[in-house]
This record gives C-alpha cells, structure tokens and sequence, in this order.
C-alpha cells in the first residue's frame, strides 16, 4: 500500500502519472494514466487546484475513498469525453 497522509485508510489507492489537465467550470479535471491505456478522472475545486498545481508528468495517487466496490460480470463500454 502506497503511504498516504490522510485521517482515514483508503483501501484503494492507485499510483500513477497525470497525463492531462483540462480547466472546467468547477477548477480542473486531471486524467490520471495508471498503467499504459488505463486512465482515471479526478476532478478538483479551484482551490484544491490551486493547492495541488498539477502538472503534466507529475506522480500522482488515485484514491478512492469507497467502502462498496461493485464488480460488474462483464465490462461496460462507457466513454468519458475526457477519454
């Protein structure tokens, strides 16, 4: 488990690189690059944005604070338009 400095234990918790940062309405959007061809979208307030200041290359943890993981039996072809 990677270390991560919060009050809680995420059981999941994905290392990677972010690979885009795309300004919205509510601040930014960072896609996450987990492994090649895998991404994942996080998206953060202005001032967390401004805290974190991202940038493209920079390591970064996925983390899902998420007590329920549903596993589908089959995979779902759903496309962000972020992807």
């Amino acid at each position: 488990m990677i270390p991560f400095p919060m009050k809680r234990t995420p059981l999941n918790v994905f290392k990677g690189r972010i690979k885009r940062v795309i300004p919205c309405a509510m601040g930014a959007d960072l896609v996450v690059e987990l492994a090649p061809g895998l991404e994942i979208i996080s998206r953060l307030t202005a001032a967390s944005f401004a805290a974190m200041n991202p940038r493209r290359g920079q390591l970064a943890c996925a983390v899902i604070p998420a007590l329920d993981v549903i596993v589908a039996p089959r995979c779902l072809r759903l496309r962000s338009k972020h992807l």
